[in-house]
């Protein structure tokens, strides 16, 4: 979503790939997240080891083999060779222990789901609106425990709060633009552009205090429980951050130190086939079954990982469902968007990424947004795979009049639609018969 790709006044871009701008794509870096896929004797899957496979990029067994594309330059070749250097005993580590069954007597159940219906239009019932006199290019939304909505907008100084009826209450001003922003309780962590240390700050946008990250900068973060979050985060490689980023999805404590690292991939600013309008790692929680789903990023695989707050695999959800091309149509209305906010504009991918967005409702329910056909559907409309807490397939909804760049949040019966394009937030009643059939 655009909420993960502003930073420093430029995006964050959260794909599998590193390359340079007008170059041929350096090599292809592909994330192994499960024994399944490398080897049919291992029944558990792991997670919780970061492990990076580089196809024809790093191979641990060919270590006198060329870094990059012939074209590249002796600095690049020097900046590849020192990753090469640093990473190589990692990657052997990883690999003498990656198809390891670690808990052999562990079957991990696999809720397939094979037969999808046709989505059916939810029918919404509009609360309020908050429109572009109060808002500019809104990304995302955050509460606090009285359910005012604080409005992050893109590359903006200003927090904008509104009480849950939508009623303007307040500025929270900052001398940059807020590149990362979340309500913990009665405070808030910020993150500034251009600013390597994150600030605590009361809920007015007084500044509490403040601590350097050392690079270790979140993107998204979400409170599991007690002293326990979840969370994408960034971190740079190189003095030029756009050339190699490592993007990890882990768990912290309360100060943001690392718990365990799921799933880690390197990533280059100048890739030409990425999707910039979603996020590396899908997840949501449930509150209700401390439960966290874990979307596969596949343009080919539709499948979603259940954990528990420790990490420890509860079930699999395997979903059967066609891969989807990006129509002519589609990739000249991306180019438009690219061109709108100043983001590269060339891309290679032929097929679209499955899972978009996945969050759970006040019932425990999981819900997918996923890559639809918008020859169907158009292009301003979320399709919504609805799944209960134990991974069985209950239906597919469609919502009207939305973003792919935007987001959708639901919660306590609400279900606001953020349209960064129209400058625009609007507040649904979201009702049980809406959910489900």
């Amino acid at each position: 979503m655009f909420r993960h790709i502003f930073n420093d006044n430029r995006p964050i871009f959260l794909y599998n790939t590193i390359g340079f701008k007008g170059k041929e794509k350096m090599r292809s870096a592909k994330n192994i997240w499960s024994c399944e896929e490398r080897s049919e004797n291992c029944d558990y899957l792991n997670l919780g080891k970061m492990f990076v496979y580089r196809k024809d990029f790093m191979q641990p067994h060919s270590l006198d083999q060329s870094c990059g594309s012939p074209t590249e330059t002796m600095s690049e070749r020097s900046i590849c060779t020192k990753l090469f250097k640093s990473l190589l005993s990692l990657v052997f580590i990883v690999l003498l222990s990656s198809c390891r069954n670690e808990y052999p007597n562990v079957k991990v159940p696999v809720i397939s789901n094979r037969n999808f219906k046709e989505p059916s239009e939810m029918k919404l019932k509009e609360l309020f609106r908050i429109d572009s006199s109060l808002v500019t290019h809104p990304v995302d939304i955050k509460f606090d425990e009285k359910d005012d909505l604080y409005v992050v907008q893109y590359n903006s100084e200003s927090i904008v709060k509104f009480d849950q009826k939508g009623n303007f209450i307040s500025n929270l001003d900052f001398e940059k633009p807020v590149y990362f922003f979340t309500i913990l309780g009665d405070t808030a962590l910020i993150r500034l552009s251009k600013d390597s240390y994150m600030k605590k700050a009361d809920l007015s946008g007084r500044i509490i205090s403040e601590y350097n990250l050392l690079q270790h900068i979140p993107v998204e973060l979400t409170h599991l429980s007690g002293d326990r979050y979840i969370g994408l985060f960034r971190k740079s490689l190189t003095e030029k951050s756009e050339l190699y980023t490592e993007f990890s999805l882990k768990t912290v404590d309360g100060k943001l130190n690392e718990v365990n690292v799921i799933s880690s991939i390197f990533d280059s600013y100048f890739s030409g086939n990425i999707d910039y309008e979603i996020p590396v790692f899908p997840y949501a929680f449930d509150i209700k079954s401390n439960t966290v789903f874990i979307g596969y990023s596949s343009d080919h695989v539709y499948k979603i990982y259940a954990f528990d707050q420790d990490m420890k695999l509860k079930f699999i959800i395997d979903n059967d469902l066609p891969p989807l091309r990006l129509s002519e149509k589609e990739a000249a209305y991306r180019k438009e968007i690219a061109k709108k906010f100043r983001l590269p504009i060339s891309f290679s991918n032929k097929y679209k990424t499955v899972i978009e967005l996945m969050q759970t409702d006040d019932s425990g329910n999981l819900w997918v947004r996923r890559a639809s056909n918008t020859d169907l559907y158009g292009l301003n409309s979320a399709i919504y795979d609805i799944f209960g807490s134990d991974g069985k397939y209950i239906t597919t909804k469609k919502i009207g009049d939305t973003h792919r760049i935007g987001v959708e949040i639901i919660r306590n019966n609400v279900l606001y639609i953020i349209r960064p394009f129209g400058s625009s937030i609007s507040a649904y009643e979201f009702t049980p018969e809406a959910q489900n059939e």
